[in-house]
């Protein structure tokens, strides 16, 4: 699917962790492919617990529903076809499972550890998966896409 080469518009921040990865040379564009797409579920799994931890288990499944369908829409205003929707869900499904796996993990040193080793992964293969700076930056970017989520919904809807 070449179109998660527009999915995420930061080309910058895909190319800034791309030079974080040691003994990676150049940022060759199926790796910016592969960063861009990986990112952008990361992203949604982000947005997903921030929401599950502060909007009401009545209301979370709602709103949650709403915010993925509004990501098909588009995906769908953007030209994909029903099949690639469908195959982006199912993929988008795997990788929250995974996530969330790595985040109920007790073993050391820690859950977002484990997610960015999984995102490492995915974006660079599984050679990459065990580098540390990699992996300390997808961490530190999954957290803050979910406090500053927490903060916008806390905002707009006066929560706080």
């Amino acid at each position: 699917m070449t179109v998660f080469t527009h999915s995420c518009s930061d080309i910058n921040r895909c190319k800034e962790i791309v030079g974080k990865v040691t003994n990676l040379v150049s940022a060759k564009e199926d790796y910016l492919v592969n960063v861009r797409m990986e990112l952008f579920i990361m992203n949604m799994f982000a947005i997903v617990c921030a929401c599950q931890q502060i909007i009401s288990e009545d209301n979370c499944k709602a709103v949650l529903d709403a915010y993925h369908r509004h990501i098909y829409n588009r995906f769908s205003h953007d030209g994909w076809n029903t099949n690639e929707i469908d195959s982006f869900e199912k993929a988008l499904n795997l990788r929250y499972n995974e996530y969330r796996k790595a985040l109920m993990t007790t073993a050391p040193p820690n859950p977002l550890h484990y997610l960015g080793k999984y995102a490492t992964k995915h974006m660079f293969g599984k050679e990459y998966s065990e580098d540390i700076l990699a992996i300390m930056q997808i961490a530190v970017s999954f957290t803050g896409v979910v406090k500053a989520t927490k903060e916008m919904i806390q905002k707009s809807y006066k929560l706080v």
